[in-house]
């Protein structure tokens, strides 16, 4: 019996310790400014529209935010512009 409830005291241990490991051990892709202002971009051509702000949150938190083009009465869009 004592051999017994060794065996599923390590079980127990080796399946707690897995479950509290993420799920995913992959490294995060980085976050790529450059792409995000070429999509805005052609986005904003594609679709004919003069301008437009962007914000890209993460965890509750601002990791870029930036205007392109231009608005309706001809001044640069940027990110506080209203």
């Amino acid at each position: 019996m004592c051999r017994k409830q060794r065996i599923v005291f390590l079980m127990t241990i080796i399946l707690l310790s897995i479950w509290s490991r993420p799920l995913s051990a992959h490294a995060a892709k980085a976050f790529d400014t450059a792409e995000v202002d070429e999509f805005v971009t052609s986005y904003l051509e594609r679709n004919g529209l003069s301008g437009a702000t962007i914000v890209v949150v993460k965890d509750g938190n601002i990791v870029y935010e930036k205007g392109y083009g231009h608005d309706s009465k001809g001044e640069a869009v940027t990110e506080s512009h209203s």
